[in-house]
């Protein structure tokens, strides 16, 4: 009996022995590399934080470049009303300024580029509010200088007066639709249907 015992605890031992083994072999397989021989040696490196940000001066030249396009394309959508791809350029354009102007330091730029992108998108006539978008290029323009100071009082009364003229323009043919339809109903006569009269 006493060899059976020496022989299971020999098995036992051996058994955990092969099971540490594999657990080392497996450990190798999973270690890490070493990152100095993946990444050099970071200490040769200058690593900043914000080496993505944009410095101020590209921010001023992609500003400009934003607004030479805002003022080409408009000029180009106005001069050839019915050139679709011209439109559609000159929405591009006030879109790019509109998504980019938080970074260009907001405030009246986005709010005028916001509210020339609502005038744009839902008038379908570009020539009718040429004068509007003009007051609206020219004030992205006034507000890119007057980004201190006592330009931004200055520039939150244009942007309050402009998106005044905007709701009032957007809400104009909403207001013609509901008076001509009041006329008609004080009339008691209805425009015929074409298709009514061709049955009659």
């Amino acid at each position: 009996m006493l060899s059976g015992l020496r022989l299971e605890k020999r098995m036992i031992k051996s058994v955990f022995s092969k099971v540490g083994e594999l657990k080392h072999s497996r450990d190798r397989r999973k270690k890490t590399p070493d990152l100095k021989r993946v990444l050099g040696d970071l200490s040769e490196r200058r690593i900043t934080p914000d080496r993505n940000t944009p410095r101020p001066e590209q921010l001023n030249d992609w500003l400009r470049s934003d607004l030479d396009q805002l003022i080409k394309t408009m000029k180009a959508a106005l001069d050839a009303p019915g050139d679709m791809d011209a439109r559609a350029a000159f929405e591009r354009a006030i879109h790019n300024l509109f998504g980019a102007s938080g970074a260009y330091g907001g405030g009246a730029l986005t709010r005028l580029s916001g509210s020339l992108q609502r005038l744009v998108g839902n008038t379908e006539h570009l020539t009718e509010i040429a004068p509007l978008i003009n007051i609206h290029v020219k004030g992205c323009l006034a507000a890119v200088r007057a980004k201190h100071g006592s330009g931004e009082a200055i520039s939150d009364a244009i942007c309050e007066t402009i998106e005044a003229r905007v709701d009032k323009h957007l809400a104009a043919p909403q207001a013609n639709d509901e008076t001509a339809e009041a006329e008609k109903a004080e009339k008691g006569t209805e425009t015929p249907d074409p298709d009514d009269q061709e049955a009659a």
